[in-house]
């Protein structure tokens, strides 16, 4: 993440998703939001690790603190179609469920806005109007969003000077701004359905390697989950504005919430995974 040191534990619902490096020693790899207390929503590729993956919430630093609290998880839930990339979106089950501090909260995520249909019109029945349209799930074009990540950092560029990031030992976050769907439309891939945001020339708010699963913030609400961007140029300094996609959290906002009341147990519309499984995908494609 190219982007600023955030004040600690001002986004307490960050999650560090972790899988064993050399020596078993975990290193960071994704990043993730706690929806409930005993789940975590990320992007699906982050879940095709073959090993069980670690959960550390309360995290400033990725080194350890006292504020951290650190999982083993029981499941994972993709609804990933390969090739269609508005479906990147997953959910880990925590073995646990988390500890509310000032370090380690839950975070609203963006629900459909549809209003309830009015009540029936009769045959004969004067006055009745068509229900109201509903209102969209894609966020203002123009709007400044906030991301947030521990992915590795490089440099952006300020007053024509290079500034080296905090991102990758700290949290780190940045300000984007939220574009139509066409300026992400530079692949084969069906973008109509992911939402498109911009780092600017800088690179100040670039993603970078450990940004996948980040998420994409509007005052306070979860409305994007990192899933791939446009030019891979993370750390170079240069004169092209970056095109992010995310996945746009709202489409998939019931099958979010039917997962973690199911608790796992029926989920017709993705993959279930007990965690400890083998899977095959295991190296985390680089999009």
């Amino acid at each position: 993440m190219m982007g600023s040191e955030v004040k600690p534990h001002s986004h307490p619902y960050m999650a560090s998703i972790q899988v064993p490096g050399r020596g078993g020693v975990l290193r960071h790899v994704c990043g993730g939001v706690l929806v409930d207390l005993q789940w975590v929503m990320t992007s699906a590729h982050c879940l095709r690790w073959k090993s069980k993956l670690t959960v550390v919430l309360g995290a400033h630093s990725l080194s350890p603190e006292p504020s951290q609290q650190i999982f083993g998880t029981t499941k994972r839930l993709r609804r990933f179609v390969w090739g269609y990339y508005a479906h990147d979106i997953g959910l880990i089950k925590l073995d646990r469920a988390a500890t509310v501090t000032r370090a380690v909260r839950t975070v609203q995520y963006q629900q459909d806005q549809n209003p309830d249909p009015p009540a029936a019109c009769g045959f004969f029945s004067w006055g009745c109007s068509p229900p109201p349209p509903p209102q969209p799930t894609y966020p203002p074009i123009g709007a400044e969003v906030v991301t947030a990540g521990w992915g590795r950092g490089g440099n952006w560029k300020s007053n024509g000077s290079e500034v080296a990031s905090s991102g990758g030992s700290v949290l780190s976050e940045a300000l984007i701004e939220v574009k139509e769907p066409s300026f992400c439309s530079v692949s084969t891939a069906d973008y109509s359905q992911l939402l498109c945001a911009t780092a600017y020339r800088n690179c100040y708010g670039c993603a970078c390697e450990g940004d996948l699963g980040n998420p994409l913030l509007l005052e306070g609400v979860v409305v994007g989950v990192t899933t791939q961007w446009a030019w891979q140029t993370c750390g170079r300094v240069g004169t092209h504005v970056m095109y992010y996609t995310y996945t746009l959290v709202a489409r998939h906002a019931p099958w979010i919430t039917h997962s973690m009341q199911e608790d796992g147990d029926d989920h017709s519309a993705g993959s279930v995974e007990e965690d400890g499984d083998d899977h095959s995908a295991g190296s985390m494609e680089r999009l």
